[in-house]
């Protein structure tokens, strides 16, 4: 910062100009400040919230996804029961992307890894299928019950 000295008039005296200037930029600054960094902050919270509760709702919309496979299955509807896992088996795919904990993205690659069993059941009309899905279900109602 250049100091006051240098802007000395020949008889040794500083102008005003010279020694107002840093305390009115400062006394503008610091308002803006004081405004600015708990807005920033809130933003961020704001932000963070959003996100948990976008991970939130898809794990809201995968569970409602595979209980209507499971009650496809239970009717012995397995034509659309299997329909119905392509769309919940992309949202878990999704969902492994937005992960951000290891530990849930593990348990969804879990999930995902009994697509083709699960989908090769519904294709024969196993009845098996029923407690599969039902397994698969307390595993994802697990996933979305720890904090």
């Amino acid at each position: 910062m250049t100091s006051a000295r240098a802007f000395a008039a020949a008889d040794g005296t500083v102008p005003r100009s010279a020694t107002t200037w840093p305390v009115v930029s400062t006394l503008i600054s610091l308002p803006f400040l004081l405004g600015y960094v708990p807005a920033t902050l809130g933003a961020r919270a704001a932000r963070a919230e959003q996100d948990r509760l976008t991970h939130a709702l898809a794990f809201a919309q995968l569970q409602v996804q595979l209980g209507m496979m499971s009650l496809e299955v239970n009717r012995d509807n397995y034509g659309m029961a299997a329909q119905l896992a392509t769309p919940f088996f992309d949202g878990v795919s999704a969902a492994i992307a937005g992960a951000a904990d290891p530990n849930v993205s593990l348990a969804l690659q879990a999930v995902l890894a009994r697509r083709d069993e699960l989908t090769s059941d519904m294709a024969q009309a196993n009845p098996e299928v029923k407690t599969k899905l039902a397994d698969v279900y307390a595993d994802l109602f697990r996933l979305t019950q720890t904090p």
